[in-house]
């Protein structure tokens, strides 16, 4: 049997021995991933941390400038679930920028439609498509407005034509109608000078003809006998 004392010294070094393999072990968020010895098989863990995104593009970049031609397309396909779903369109234009360099550079080819559809380029195509058609919308109504204007200034213009022709036509009836009257006066008045002419000719020669009367009948009573 164990005595106290020493089952007590037994615990007490147990507990320690526990409370230091705690102290020591290490959070899954901190361990690296294994690599192989060559650079080949390189992969990437992205930890989620205060400043999540941004350590997740900086992953991406360091993974983007380890790029050789025995990782090519292993990193590429690591990387490929944040460039299309976490990306923003700055970090996602320049990782594909820096991936297509890198491309070239190793004489790669890269694969057909890698990245896309990204929710960057998603984002991009929906606010250009929106600005394409706000313009759009724009030009449209700015041609309805400038149809509609220059049909209100022809409809204006043929108004006015009309008002003036109407005015030029009542202008020439009463002008046609004032050379009548005035043919109609002078008309009148030759007929009237022609009345009084004809009116003043008789009585001119019928005074004589009285005189010759008045001097018939004086001879004649001139004639006559005087009886007592």
């Amino acid at each position: 049997m164990i005595p106290p004392q020493r089952a007590s010294l037994l615990l007490s070094i147990v507990v320690t021995i526990v409370a230091a393999s705690h102290a020591f072990n290490v959070s899954p968020a901190f361990i690296v991933r294994g690599s192989s010895s060559s650079t080949s098989s390189t992969s990437l863990s992205f930890a989620t941390g205060a400043d999540g995104e941004s350590m997740r593009v900086k992953h991406v970049r360091k993974a983007i400038d380890g790029l050789n031609s025995e990782n090519f397309y292993q990193t590429l396909q690591t990387i490929e679930p944040f460039l299309l779903n976490d990306a923003g369109t700055t970090a996602y234009a320049k990782c594909m920028h820096r991936i297509k360099r890198t491309a070239r550079t190793l004489k790669i080819d890269l694969p057909a439609n890698y990245a896309l559809p990204a929710v960057a380029t998603t984002k991009r195509r929906e606010k250009l498509s929106a600005y394409i058609q706000t313009k759009e919308e724009a030009r449209i109504a700015a041609e309805a407005k400038a149809a509609e204007e220059a049909a209100a200034a022809e409809a204006a213009a043929a108004e006015a034509a009309a008002k003036a022709a109407a005015e030029a036509e009542e202008a020439a009836r009463i002008a046609a109608e004032a050379e009548e009257a005035a043919k109609v006066a002078a008309e009148t008045a030759a007929e009237v000078s022609t009345e009084v002419a004809v009116a003043e000719e008789p009585a001119a020669e019928t005074a004589p003809v009285e005189n010759a009367a008045d001097a018939t009948l004086e001879q004649s009573n001139a004639d006559e006998p005087v009886t007592a």
